[in-house]
């Protein structure tokens, strides 16, 4: 009421104002009455009548009648209806205050939203990500571990030192990638002592002083590995060499070990096959007077007097010079020429043992070649890799004659591979460019044997502890002598007695182009009873060399020329083959007798030949076979898997100790082009699979069995039963473009029809129920996608990507429920934030898992 009293009395001033003429403040002081009551009706009929702008009059008039609608102002606002208000200067403050200008452009702010919603998500995503290589990392910040390599890297056999340090890398680039030796990277010391016995002892004497090294790969020969002996003893520092064959070396030092053969234990072999298998009672030996050839020659003269005389027995002295040439068994220093002067005037010389190096080796032999010496010629490991044989073999061609019949014993021939070793050796090639030695074989076992023993518990793997880790390398690798526990090396099972690797001597023999097997071998064997070793040494199945019994092995050259595959049934697991398969020997027919052991059909033969043929002493058969084998398949990257179908043969009677089989040279020789040609058809193709391709073909052996006596109380303990197996491994990779583009493009408009539903208002139930029927028919998709599989106890890739889907699905359905919780509470905004973070993070999840899926299986 005060107000109303204020008001009136202002108006009342107001019109004393006007009737004395004073406009002015007569319009100032109703100013002050509406200021007081803006609802003060007199008041507006007063200054409307003194205002002299309609628009200011209309204004007043329309105040006015808003106060009291049965006033005058109705009627005096019909004269002005076409007139725009606007207040007195004195009532402005009641005037609407301007609208605010609209924005210029409303979606560039919500664009800015978003922006900034993705910006903070890939900021997330990058922390993350971080996170994740700094966790996976965090090893590295540990002190490395270091192992010393050392070879003659300068010498003239650079090449093998390349591939036995791209060997070991090899390994240490694995142990690394998988997170170090207990979060510790291990970092390689390289050394070059030249192959020389001097800067061997240097360079060892470096090692010891540098103190870091807890174990030392090397040193390649017989020389520098004894030159270098004493400085690792004293230090208390292991040495694995990978090609040292030298007996007298771990004989002498406790704390050098070895992933080679023996020098006693390849000139044992060598003396028994030229004794039983090529019937040798005379031979000759030219030798080098090095400790390598020192040791060949007299392991092979003692060995051979059980089998018959030596002829000539002659060395090379380290400066060429001459005494007497040893003849009728005795023993003389020459000169090369002189030493094939006397071989070449003597035609009962026999078969010549040679004991040189590589590169000695390479100019004797081609010089009896070129004199016309053309009898057998048996050289030691030094002489047995394929650099050597291409090397033989330009020099021998150049001397218009031929390598000839020429053996060399070897840890490893090319045709007689393992699976695992064929898949190192690609892995291999693939890294380097180009195919290994086994030298390389032999250094990475030594790598793998230090790497083992530095992951067995107890090792400290710090600077403090570097003595106490040495000694227990040194105890873990020396023993590893239990056949039930061996390490895995390329080569074979690592087994380790007197510290040395228990290796398979092989005989491997040029076939003019390459080194093959032999096709005889002997093999160390423990017979099951001692009637059985007396009946296989009766029967010239076995032989006795220095206390030792060696089984008399066929090595039978096997090849597959398939000429289809066809029918893969993924849910049965099995596939058609048709192919040629020719097995060559020398010996009984009993190498013949095998059997298919993955066929559906029970004991599969290859039936009757469809081809026989004898060539000297060598059997040839040909067979035809067209069945159903079995495939032991893989799915868990389906549908990106990549399989493998495999035909495995067996002899059905014959331990490995008496039978292998190897890969012919026919196959070797051929491109995995040519052995993805039809045998029947070489214009045709093998893969006769829809839907797959097929890219490779492998052929290895594989030898199976048990060391256990298997409950028999007439066997030797560690005898045990293997056999041979021949693998021709077809591997078939999946055409995924017509399978995606059929079974995941209806997820792919799940996806789409679900995202476009987040755009729907969450109260509306649309989104919501396209989220339930996304869920539901994702379910039956996947049915439906993975209905060709059989049942697997394991998450196939696929269904990985279904899962996720299915769970993003649901967790839309959560923030859709949370939305309308906010809003049903009023909490418009945040709902409103929930919302668009839906939007953006659903798009960013999903293309999270597509790059995932590109990463693993692209």
């Amino acid at each position: 009421m005060s107000e109303s009293r204020a008001a009136a009395t202002a108006t009342h001033a107001a019109a004393g104002h006007a009737q004395a003429g004073d406009i002015a403040a007569a319009r100032h002081a109703l100013g002050d009455a509406l200021t007081a009551d803006p609802g003060y009706e007199p008041a507006w009929r007063w200054l409307a009548s003194l205002v002299t702008e309609d628009a200011e009059r209309k204004f007043c008039w329309q105040r006015a009648l808003a106060a009291n609608p049965t006033s005058e102002a109705r009627r005096r606002l019909r004269a002005l209806r076409h007139v725009t208000p606007a207040p007195p200067a004195e009532v402005g403050w009641l005037a609407d205050p301007p609208a605010p200008p609209p924005p210029a452009d409303p979606e560039p702010l919500v664009a800015r939203r978003h922006w900034r919603w993705i910006a903070v998500g890939l900021v997330a995503v990058v922390l993350l990500g971080a996170g994740a290589v700094w966790l996976g990392g965090r090893g590295n910040d540990l002190e490395p571990v270091h192992l010393a390599f050392v070879a003659g890297g300068s010498s003239d056999e650079a090449r093998t030192v390349r591939t036995m340090l791209d060997a070991v890398n090899l390994v240490l680039d694995d142990v690394n990638d998988s997170g170090g030796i207990g979060g510790h990277p291990v970092e390689l010391l390289v050394h070059d002592d030249a192959n020389q016995p001097e800067q061997a002892r240097e360079r060892a004497e470096e090692i010891v002083a540098d103190g870091r090294a807890r174990a030392v790969i090397g040193h390649m020969t017989t020389d520098t590995s004894l030159s270098a002996a004493p400085v690792y003893e004293a230090a208390g520092l292991p040495a694995i060499t990978p090609t040292a064959t030298s007996d007298e070396l771990v004989a002498s030092s406790p704390w050098f070990l070895r992933t080679v053969f023996g020098n006693r234990a390849q000139s044992e072999f060598a003396a028994a096959y030229l004794g039983s298998v090529l019937g040798a009672r005379r031979v000759s030996v030219l030798s080098e007077d090095s400790e390598y050839g020192r040791d060949i020659r007299d392991g092979f003269v003692r060995a051979f007097a059980a089998h018959g005389a030596i002829a000539h027995d002659l060395t090379v002295g380290a400066a060429g010079a001459t005494s007497a040439v040893g003849t009728a068994g005795q023993r003389g220093n020459t000169t090369v020429e002189q030493a094939v002067e006397t071989l070449k005037a003597d035609p009962d010389r026999g078969p010549v043992m040679v004991a040189f190096q590589e590169g000695p080796g390479l100019d004797v032999v081609g010089r009896l070649r070129e004199a016309g010496v053309d009898g057998p010629v048996f050289a030691g490991d030094s002489m047995s890799d394929d650099a050597f044989h291409q090397a033989l073999a330009e020099r021998t061609a150049r001397g218009d004659t031929s390598i000839g019949e020429f053996y060399a014993m070897s840890p490893l021939v090319g045709d007689a591979v393992t699976g695992s070793a064929l898949r190192w050796s690609n892995t291999f090639r693939n890294r380097y460019g180009y195919r290994p030695t086994w030298h390389a074989a032999t250094a990475y076992d030594a790598a793998v044997l230090a790497v083992h023993a530095l992951r067995q518990p107890g090792m400290r793997l710090d600077a403090d502890g570097t003595a106490d880790d040495r000694r227990r390398v040194r105890d873990v690798i020396a023993g590893l002598d239990d056949p039930a526990e061996p390490v895995d090396g390329v080569l074979g099972p690592i087994r380790v007695v007197d510290r040395s690797a228990v290796r398979q001597v092989s005989v491997a023999k040029s076939d003019g182009k390459r080194f093959v097997s032999a096709p005889v071998q002997y093999v160390d064997y423990v017979p099951r009873t001692a009637d059985a070793a007396a009946a296989d040494l009766q029967a010239g199945r076995a032989v006795e060399v220095g206390g030792r019994l060696l089984a008399r092995r066929q090595i039978v050259s096997t090849g597959i020329n398939i000429n289809e595959v066809r029918d893969l049934d993924t849910r049965d697991g099995t596939f058609f083959a048709d192919f040629f398969l020719w097995l060559k020997y020398v010996g009984d027919d009993t190498a013949a007798d095998v059997a298919f052991l993955n066929s559906v059909r029970p004991d599969l033969t290859p039936g009757e030949e469809i081809r026989s043929a004898r060539h000297g002493d060598t059997t040839y058969k040909l067979y035809r076979v067209a069945e159903k084998f079995k495939a032991d398949l893989d799915f868990r990257a389906f549908p990106f898997d990549e399989q493998t179908v495999g035909i495995m043969l067996q002899n059905r009677e014959l331990p490995t100790e008496h039978v292998v089989y190897v890969t012919d040279q026919a196959v070797l020789d051929q491109s995995q082009e040519e052995r993805l040609r039809n045998g029947a058809d070489a214009a045709a193709s093998i893969d006769r699979i829809p839907n797959w391709q097929a890219e490779n073909l492998y052929f290895f052996r594989e030898t199976v069995g048990t060391s256990d006596e298997l409950g028999d109380p007439t066997t030797a303990a560690g005898s045990g039963t293997y056999y041979s197996q021949y693998v021709a491994e077809v591997r078939v990779t999946r055409e995924i473009g017509p399978f995606l583009a059929k079974n995941l493009l209806p997820l792919a408009l799940l996806v789409v029809i679900t995202y476009i539903g987040l755009y729907f208002p969450a109260d509306s139930g649309v989104p919501f129920s396209i989220a339930i029927t996304a869920i539901l028919s994702s379910a039956v998709l996947l049915a439906a996608v993975t209905s060709p599989l059989p049942s697997v106890s394991y998450t196939v890739a696929i269904e990985w990507a279904y899962y996720a889907f299915i769970t993003l699905a649901a967790l839309v359905m959560l923030t859709l429920l949370l939305r309308q919780q906010l809003s049903a509470r009023r909490r418009d905004d945040l709902a409103h934030r929930l919302g668009l973070a839906t939007r953006i993070g659903y798009p960013v999840v999903i293309a999270g898992i597509v790059t995932a899926y590109v990463v693993m299986f692209g």
